[in-house]
């Protein structure tokens, strides 16, 4: 028996096919996935591309469980005082600089100790909408407080992406914790709860399990502590 759990909803449009596409992936025995079920904690971090004039726009998603998260912060620690004492951080921008090619792959071999998933989906840009019908009345009141259309869409596409990756993995999590890149979903504190109130709305009707709490929290500079700063990384 595998990881991952499919019940067929059309309604959900792509979301659904995703869903679907990696059950048969599991299923055939091409990819594996990790057993997160009975994680008292569980951490997303995303990351993606935001320039609605790019032909490809990415999303990303890094999900571990609070084992995970607790030694990576243990063991990123010594990684930063040999390769980093300077506090740099990598990223593609920086990847020409010498010290941060000589920290790349010890940095991807602490990262292979993580006990979880990325999750990385493509949309061309003309994708028009993850919803096969109209989205719900209400939620299209929710949203309309980010005035790009484009905003709402990327907003609404991690929503479903979120909840297709907790449900896909069978979680039985009390508490999630969502570490999103600082851009225009959260660029002020009406953004950032508007974000939450949807969320928390939308895991308590259609979570396949019961969650005790969720929370999202920008991943800014004032997060420069040892732990936010190590997984900063992970957008490389």
């Amino acid at each position: 028996m595998g990881n991952w759990s499919h019940n067929e909803n059309s309604e959900r449009g792509l979301a659904n096919e995703l869903s679907r596409y990696i059950y048969n992936l599991e299923n055939d025995n091409k990819i594996y996935l990790p057993y997160l079920r009975h994680s008292n904690k569980l951490y997303i971090f995303s990351d993606y591309s935001s320039n609605k004039d790019q032909q490809l726009i990415s999303y990303s998603l890094l999900l571990i469980d609070e084992i995970s998260f607790q030694l990576f912060s243990e063991s990123q620690k010594n990684f930063w005082k040999q390769y980093f004492p300077d506090e740099r951080i990598i990223d593609y921008k920086g990847l020409s600089d010498n010290l941060k090619k000589k920290a790349l792959v010890p940095f991807l071999q602490l990262c292979n100790n993580l006990n979880g998933l990325i999750l990385s989906v493509i949309f061309d840009k003309n994708t028009k909408s993850l919803y096969e019908n109209e989205k719900p009345e209400y939620l299209q009141k929710q949203i309309s407080i980010w005035k790009s259309k484009f905003v709402q869409e990327k907003f609404l596409r991690l929503r479903e992406l979120v909840l297709t990756i907790l449900n896909g993995l069978k979680g039985k999590t009390k508490n999630i914790l969502w570490i999103t890149d600082n851009d225009d979903i959260v660029a002020n504190s009406l953004h950032l709860e508007t974000a939450i109130i949807i969320m928390k709305e939308t895991l308590a009707k259609h979570l396949d399990f019961e969650f005790s709490s969720f929370d999202i929290r920008p991943l800014t500079l004032t997060l420069q502590i040892d732990v936010w700063k190590s997984f900063a990384l992970l957008k490389i």
